[in-house]
């Protein structure tokens, strides 16, 4: 902030490797390092901010809803939920049905994506 010592810069990373690992958390954590007249590799670690991330299902969707003659329908809403694996059916939690809703369009398509996590899904694979 303004005036009082500190300089900050905004970061952005991307981790491939955990990427892979869906639905698991990772910590991450950053350093903040006090220099003088030393260069930042000589640096004091003046305080370290661990956060946990859980690492999101994430897909890309798309699809056409058509008559039985073939001909798309417009304004047709497509629902995603996410479905419990103890019941097989829609989970009953709002916040995860719907968990996106997509309307098609005049030609009968719909596109988007769909990123979503929660702790208590355990599974190796979610269904949606």
């Amino acid at each position: 902030s303004t005036g009082c010592g500190r300089i900050s810069k905004h970061i952005s990373f991307t981790d491939k490797e955990s990427s892979k690992l869906v639905g698991q958390t990772r910590e991450y954590a950053i350093r903040a390092i006090q220099t003088t007249n030393k260069s930042i590799s000589d640096g004091d670690v003046t305080s370290v901010t661990v956060m946990p991330y859980r690492i999101p299902f994430y897909v890309q969707v798309s699809g056409t809803v058509k008559t039985g003659s073939g001909t798309g329908v417009d304004n047709v809403r497509v629902y995603f939920c996410h479905i419990d694996p103890a019941t097989g059916r829609n989970d009953v939690n709002l916040a995860f049905c719907p968990l996106q809703v997509f309307t098609t369009d005049k030609r009968g398509q719909f596109e988007g994506e769909i990123r979503v996590s929660d702790p208590s899904w355990t599974n190796l694979f979610e269904y949606f």
